[in-house]
């Protein structure tokens, strides 16, 4: 009896004790899990250590664990992002202030979203954040948000201050790490140090200006707000004036991630929906981000480039507009494929769109208006597809294709002003133009000097040559393409390859209508009206089934180059063919109609079906019909003074020959 007393009294005691560490590590939870309130480092490591001969709950031994690593992790962090001057950070239960490396306060928050009211009611300071009135709020510190939590911006507040100053460790940005931030219905700006709330921001050229960073694996979302004065001024400076074109690829990674205002980082998805990005130094940066969605955005007056994809992935952009910045408008680089479509660029110092190292990249709806380094330049581009540009304005040249571009389709493009309208450089190949209307520009419509490209479908107007293929250019088609006005229809230079014409249509140009020193030109069908030369030939070419009318001379052949012409036909108001010394013509099955049919020093040949006569009336220019009337009256004198003067025999006198006015011909 006495031993199952001592029992009984044994397992009384060890109940007893039992509730007593229970009730403890209860205070200790509830010490842990309440927010609200800064705790001095002192007071944390005496709860660390209390009930050390006892164990912990497994409740509370995380807490602690977290606790004691705090101060650690920190400073590592602080550290990492370049030793802010003061530097918040927010965890799942716990809210740290770093000021000048030195951990200031430790606050112990509930979890949840954290919103800028409750963020400012937990530290307590105007120093950190305040709220000058109940919709704006000043951020007067780094923000970190740590892995696990969430803030939300608005709508609680509409405008949100980040202030900064002239030192990279003043400025007050906002970062989310494994995070999520969503900004919605705000106007976030910068807020120079020490002044009113509102005015004025940090000026572009102070390197304490701040911005919006989602790291690795966070999300941050840009709802129904505008993001203004935001992004340091980078290392180093761009040296390139405004207005001359800024390569890609020569931007270092950090410099473009440290000057932009806002920043999808690797790895980050988000979005940005009805969203503005204004006067920040590049406007915003996708670098390596996954899925980010960008509609109904505007970028506008950055420093630099207004938007910038970079590596990243599956972006979806629809309707965005980038104008007015002091780069180029939108710059594209990294690996795709991606589909992009209803982007705008206009008023752009450098280029509207500028691809560069581009697989499977698909341009849907891409607009550019007056962008001074040029509309949409693809540089490395394989396998991608533009549908639908239009560019307009005063633009040095609308598309340019060019570096190791390989299996490029543009379709449906609208082009109106500018010096050229097309370039395709040296270097590319299998470029295909289909369905392109270019309207006045001043230099060129279309100039190829890739390989194997193609015109197809296209029509080019007011512009001073239509086309010109020059360079190492070769197997270049031109098919179906109609050109109106300007100074040259297609002019081909002598390094170019062969080049097909294939039922081309040139219509009222001042001079050529072709004019061709490639050594392997072959025109068939089309036809070439209203110029002073048809066809202007400096070298071998071949000539069949083309129509030549309105013309002053049909063909020019020059020395010494010799051509063949099969069922050909010129109506020409003086030459129908001349050919230089030296230079020969095989002519068959063709009509030649013009006041002098065929002239020059050089040797032409025609078949019995070649037919050769004066044009029909209807065709006959003013000059050409003074000259025949002149050529009636001086031939009629001529007789005339004939009769009325005896003619006397000589002796051993020889007739005319009848042959010797013209070109020597061979009729077969």
């Amino acid at each position: 009896m006495t031993a199952r007393i001592r029992r009984s009294l044994g397992a009384l005691t060890r109940v007893a004790s039992a509730a007593v560490r229970s009730a403890t590590a209860a205070a200790a939870v509830a010490e842990v899990c309440a927010g609200g309130f800064p705790v001095i480092w002192a007071a944390a490591a005496k709860a660390s250590t209390a009930e050390v001969t006892a164990p912990l709950t497994t409740a509370v031994q995380p807490a602690q664990r977290n606790f004691a690593m705090a101060p650690e992790l920190d400073m590592a962090a602080w550290s990492r992002l370049g030793q802010p001057d003061r530097l918040i950070i927010v965890r799942v239960t716990s809210i740290d202030v770093i000021q000048n490396g030195i951990l200031v306060a430790h606050t112990f928050r509930a979890g949840g979203t954290v919103t800028i009211p409750s963020l400012a009611s937990a530290l307590g300071g105007a120093a950190w954040i305040s709220m000058p009135s109940p919709n704006t709020a000043v951020l007067s510190a780094a923000l970190l948000l740590s892995p696990g939590t969430s803030m939300q911006v608005g709508p609680d507040v509409r405008r949100l201050l980040l202030s900064g100053g002239m030192t990279r460790a003043s400025a007050s940005w906002i970062r989310c790490e494994h995070a999520s931030l969503t900004i919605s219905g705000v106007a976030v700006d910068s807020l120079r140090m020490g002044n009113a709330a509102g005015w004025p921001p940090v000026p572009a050229s102070w390197a304490g200006r701040p911005y919006v960073y989602a790291a690795a694996g966070a999300r941050l979302d840009v709802l129904g707000s505008t993001l203004s004065d935001l992004g340091e001024p980078g290392s180093p400076r761009r040296a390139s004036p405004p207005g001359s074109a800024m390569k890609a690829r020569s931007l270092p990674a950090p410099w473009v991630a440290a000057a932009a205002g806002v920043i999808w980082g690797k790895g980050s998805t988000g979005s940005a929906v009805n969203a503005q990005f204004k006067r920040n130094e590049v406007g915003l940066l996708l670098d390596g981000s996954v899925g980010v969605r960008l509609s109904h955005v505007a970028v506008e007056n950055s420093g630099l480039d207004g938007l910038v994809l970079r590596g990243d992935r599956a972006t979806s952009l629809r309707y965005l507009v980038s104008r007015s910045n002091g780069g180029s408008g939108v710059i594209i680089s990294g690996p795709g494929p991606r589909h992009l479509s209803g982007l705008m660029a206009s008023a752009n110092a450098a280029t509207g769109l500028t691809a560069v190292t581009q697989t499977g990249l698909d341009l849907t709806g891409v607009r550019t208006d007056a962008d001074m380094g040029g509309g949409v330049r693809l540089v490395d581009c394989v396998r991608c597809t533009v549908n639908g540009l239009v560019a307009a304005g005063d633009q040095p040249t609308a598309l340019t294709i060019s570096g190791a571009s390989d299996d490029v389709n543009v379709s449906g493009a609208d082009l109106n002003g500018g010096q050229t309208g097309i370039t395709i450089a040296a270097g590319t190949r299998a470029v295909t133009l289909s369905g392109a209307v270019v309207t006045g520009f001043n230099r060129l419509g279309i100039e190829v000097a890739g390989s194997d490209a193609r015109v197809l479908s296209s029509r080019i107007s007011g512009s001073a040559v239509g086309v010109r293929v020059y360079g190492p250019a070769t197997q270049i088609q031109l098919s179906g393409v109609t050109i109106r006005g300007g100074r040259d229809g297609v002019t081909l230079t002598r390094t170019a390859g062969p080049v097909s014409l294939s039922d081309i249509s040139v219509t009222g140009v001042s001079h050529d209508g072709v004019r061709s020193a490639s050594a392997a030109l072959r025109v068939s069908g089309g036809d070439i009206s209203g110029a002073h030369v048809g066809i202007a030939l400096l070298s071998s070419a071949a000539l069949v089934g083309v129509d030549i009318n309105r013309v002053v001379l049909g063909i020019q052949v020059r020395a010494p180059v010799t051509i063949t012409a099969s069922r050909i036909n010129v109506v020409a108001e003086r030459d129908g063919i001349k050919a230089d010394a030296d230079a020969r013509v095989n002519l068959s099955d063709s009509v030649i109609r013009a006041p002098i049919t065929l002239s020059g020093a050089g040797y032409i040949s025609r078949d019995s079906r070649t037919v050769l006569s004066l044009p029909p009336i209807p065709w006959l220019g003013l000059s050409a019909i003074a000259a025949v009337l002149l050529a009636i009256i001086l031939q009629a004198t001529h007789h005339m003074r004939r009769r009325s003067v005896p003619v006397q025999a000589r002796p051993h006198a020889r007739a005319p020959d009848a042959g010797g006015f013209g070109p020597k011909q061979e009729v077969s």
